[in-house]
């Protein structure tokens, strides 16, 4: 296990209170990944690496953190500074480690000098010492330069291949002397594994308990109202263990997923971090996605009737595009929708309108997929807040394609997404797309009509919360403002959320106990089949 994989858990947890902490988090895990798998001037990247890391653990210890935003903001920015230079560091041939020793050799030092001068202005307890960051030592790049010196000069280096291979046996050398430094840099993996062995530890404890109970439970012989209480308190260890489960799970893999999408889109893709937020709450939050299916779902699931009556009622009231769309993962799921074609219909003609329900719900909306990094709702999940604007200069950051082609990379959605929209509707359906063409054919009529009208282009959405976490986003979008749209009627939108809100719950509630029976019925037979 590298230093990259670890580093950065402990600040990410802290994010979920402080959540202007997540790209800095998201940040030093990529960074310490970097530092581990440079091929140039490793030992100075190294010892960059351990740096990082002994900024994390002041950040940790700072107070007020959710005040000081700016001094936040340039440790990221130094941070994704940082990134690049040593991602340079893995890719640069042999020659041009002349030139990194002459242009870069300070680079490591400026950086990490403004990393200082920013957590010194943060309230630190007087017992942290900074000054540690000052001791780090850049050495590698300096005494490399003074070989090259030695040997006549870069230019006299480059054109005398004795003397290139001098200089490479020299890096070799150096080389040989990293194996110490490099397991100081790393996180002690007894230590790690020590922290794996207690966290699996409480869930054998927890399913020893399970087992205690299920024994209990069978072996009661007095009366409907105790196995009840019994299987009650049962149906919540389990539900208990799959929640603790799932998020060590979700945190693995979204500082894993993040780390990989920085390393990869930091030199291409310019502020990827504010094209493509990802909250700090990403872990809890997708345990509550896959928990309560939201990225699966389809009209016969629980919430499905309250989202599309969320959805229609808007649209007949505002003529636009009405969705709720769930994030997740590196997608976005249209849960719900409707469309303005089918409302007007509807309002010219009341008598057909069981009819036209029907045409509506054989549109099949639920289910349509597009990129995360190519959505606006994105931005509504990371930030919490609603978003409502007029004009693409009014709304947040959207990737261009350039952008979305370095993402692809890294991102088979994105990949599918452009693959698509060169064959003509770059759309897909989560149950399939035969039999929804028409539903194929109003999502791209939409997604052209809206990016066409970028000056007056307009956007509404607000945050659906279930259980403390923001799933989805109620959103209403159309080439123009519709008239009379104000803060009261944002004010309404969030209401509607509230019913959404309330729906997802209910559907979360069921699925997490249908779940816990299936796993406490598997553990049941085991008893039996043992018992035999």
């Amino acid at each position: 296990m590298t230093v990259g994989r670890v580093t950065g858990e402990a600040l990410l947890q802290l994010a979920e209170t402080v959540p202007v902490l997540a790209p800095v988090a998201f940040l030093v895990g990529a960074v310490a990944s970097s530092a581990c798998e440079a091929t140039q001037l490793r030992e100075d990247c190294l010892e960059f690496g351990k740096v990082v890391q002994m900024m994390e653990a002041i950040l940790l210890k700072a107070e007020g953190l959710e005040h000081q935003a700016d001094v936040v903001d340039e440790v990221r920015e130094s941070l994704e500074e940082a990134l690049q230079l040593l991602e340079v560091m893995k890719e640069r041939g042999a020659l041009q480690i002349f030139w990194t020793a002459q242009s870069q050799r300070s680079k490591f030092e400026e950086i990490r000098d403004r990393i200082q001068r920013a957590i010194q202005r943060l309230n630190l307890s007087s017992s942290l010492d900074t000054n540690a960051l000052t001791r780090a030592k850049f050495s590698q790049s300096k005494i490399l330069q003074q070989k090259i010196t030695e040997l006549g000069g870069a230019g006299a280096v480059v054109d005398d291949p004795d003397k290139i291979a001098a200089v490479n046996a020299h890096l070799e050398g150096s080389d040989a002397l990293l194996l110490e430094s490099v397991r100081s840099s790393r996180r002690d993996l007894r230590v790690v594994g020590n922290e794996v062995s207690q966290v699996q530890g409480v869930v054998k404890a927890m399913e020893a308990q399970q087992q205690d109970q299920i024994r209990s439970m069978a072996s009661l012989g007095g009366g409907q109202a105790a196995i009840t209480e019994s299987l009650s308190t049962l149906t919540r260890s389990f539900i208990q263990m799959q929640q603790e489960t799932e998020l060590r799970k979700q945190q693995n893999q979204v500082l894993t997923a993040q780390v990989s999408e920085l390393k990869s889109m930091i030199a291409e893709v310019q502020g990827c971090m504010k094209l493509f937020p990802v909250p700090a709450k990403e872990p809890a939050r997708m345990v509550v996605m896959e928990q309560g299916g939201f990225l699966r779902m389809t009209p016969d699931d629980e919430g499905f009737r309250v989202l599309q009556e969320i959805c229609r009622e808007a649209t007949l009231r505002w003529g636009l595009i009405s969705l709720v769309n769930m994030i997740g993962d590196n997608r976005q799921f249209t849960a719900a929708g409707y469309m303005p074609q089918i409302a007007g219909k509807e309002e010219s003609d009341p008598a057909g309108a069981e009819e036209i329900r029907g045409a509506q719900l054989a549109v099949d909306m639920c289910g349509l997929q597009t990129p995360r990094k190519a959505s606006v709702c994105q931005h509504v999940i990371a930030s919490e807040k609603e978003l409502v604007y007029a004009g693409a200069k009014e709304g947040p950051p959207m990737a261009r394609p350039n952008e979305l082609v370095a993402a692809s990379k890294v991102d088979p959605q994105v990949r599918e997404f452009l693959t698509k929209m060169s064959e003509g509707n770059p759309f897909s359906h989560a149950r399939g797309s035969e039999g929804r063409e028409e539903a194929m054919k109003i999502a791209l009529e939409m997604y052209q009509e809206f990016l066409g009208a970028e000056d007056t282009m307009f956007y509404a959405g607000v945050p659906i919360f279930v259980e403390g976490q923001v799933v989805g986003s109620f959103c209403m979008l159309g080439p123009r403002k519709p008239d009379g749209f104000d803060d009261a009627h944002v004010a309404d939108m969030k209401a509607q959320a509230a019913r959404a809100s309330t729906s997802l719950t209910s559907q979360l509630q069921h699925k997490r106990t249908q779940s816990a029976q299936q796993q406490m019925m598997q553990q049941m037979m085991q008893q039996v089949s043992v018992g035999a």
